[in-house]
Parts: C-alpha cells; structure tokens; sequence
C-alpha cells in the first residue's frame, strides 16, 4: 500500500481525505438547474454513458440515455400537468452535487470501477461540462470529492485510487452488489508522499502501464494476423 501523511505512523481512511457522497436518484429531480431566476439544462451521468476500457464518459452514449430519460419524464408529465416543482415530485438540484475535476467516481453497483475527472472538459469552476451544461452523477456511484484539508495533488490522489480500486476493491469478494458509502469511508489508505519521489513513482508506473498496453497491442495484432491466415487458407481449400 502507498502513503498519504508526513506521519507515516499515522495512516488515513478515506473519509478523512475524501468527503464521500452517493449520487442522486434521477427520477427525484427536474432536468435543469435554477440559479438567479435562470434555468440550466443538467446531464443525469449513468453506468451506461460509462467507457468502463478507457475510464472515461462517453459522451454519445450520455446524450442517448438522457434522450430516453426525457421521454420517460414527458410520459409521466402527462399525468402530472402542473408546472410547480414540488407537486411534480422534483427536489432542488444544489450545486455542490455538479460534478468537478477533483472528483473520482467508483461505481456502487456491479462490478467496481474507478473514473477520475480529473482530465474532462470544464468550466471557470471546475465544474465536468457537456454542451456547456454541468453533470450530476446518480445513485450508480460513489463520489470522492478532496477535503480542503486534503493535500491537492489531484493527479498523484487519482493515481493512488486507481490502484486501490483496481487492485483492493475490485478484488474483494462479498455477498452483496452494492458498495456503499460506510463500506469504504472507514478503510486506510497510505501513500507516500515526498514530491520527488511521488513523481518518480507516477512516471515509472506510468511507463509500465505503457509498456503493457503496447504488448498487449502486438498480442491483439499477431493474434489478427493468424486469424485472416487461417481463414484464408480455409477458403482455399474450398
């Protein structure tokens, strides 16, 4: 395990470097958000709209999900024509559930995968923005946003949690589907901290996970190769 602290006696859980919330329930909440008497139009972020290879939203399928929850809301509109929030059962959106560069997802239900935002487009207050508009995660993750009190290397914290997930979380087994805020907020984690060697750790790993995904390739192509042979050769036979 890695370091987080000047006391390396003294390890930190997750709670105490990560304020650690569960996105919203969709249904429970209009489409836009209302600030100085102006709407804005919000992305509801699912597992689906999830490039879980390359750990990162993909925005197509975010922009189909939300299209079908728009009809979904429209259908359910017909029996509710009233324009007052409160009568159509829709919540306040605030804005400390908008989505930021310094958060990291891990998705609760299912198999357990880690997304950082750290490198997703945003606006002048951090805020992950598609099409100008702010995102908001649902229940389907868990949201680890920095505490002021935390140190602020986000990529080197991202890092770290990458590995945990990966290599701690994902690997546990349990009997349930769920992971759950109180699952996690209570578990150490440690990482060393020491500026010169955090960034010569980061580029070594970075380099092996390169190395890696470039044998990986050479597998994927020979692997081709040997496929497009064989079958040619079948057909010759023919």
């Amino acid at each position: 395990m890695l370091l987080l602290r000047f006391d390396p006696e003294q390890p930190l859980t997750l709670g105490a470097i990560f304020n650690i919330t569960t996105g919203v329930i969709e249904d429970r909440y209009g489409s836009t958000y209302v600030k100085d008497n102006k709407e804005s139009k919000v992305w509801f972020l699912h597992m689906g709209d999830m490039d879980s290879i390359n750990q990162k939203i993909n925005f197509e399928e975010l922009e189909e999900n939300e299209r079908k929850l728009n009809e979904k809301r429209e259908a359910r509109a017909a029996f509710k024509p009233t324009n007052n929030p409160l009568e159509r059962n829709e919540l306040r959106i605030h804005e400390n559930k908008f989505l930021q560069t310094s958060d990291y997802l891990i998705s609760c239900r299912g198999k357990t995968i880690g997304y950082s935002l750290k490198n997703h487009e945003h606006n002048e207050n951090n805020q992950i923005i598609h099409k100008g508009s702010c995102i908001l995660p649902t229940h389907h993750f868990l949201v680890l946003r920095p505490r002021s009190a935390s140190l602020q290397d986000i990529e080197y914290l991202h890092f770290v949690l990458d590995m945990y997930v990966e290599h701690v979380l994902s690997v546990e087994k349990n009997n349930k589907n769920i992971l759950s805020k109180g699952d996690i907020e209570s578990r150490e984690i440690k990482m060393i901290y020491n500026q010169a060697k955090q960034e010569e750790f980061v580029k070594i790993l970075k380099e092996l996970k390169e190395e890696a995904r470039l044998v990986q390739d050479k597998i994927s192509f020979h692997l081709r190769n040997y496929t497009d042979t064989m079958d040619s050769n079948t057909n010759k036979n023919y």
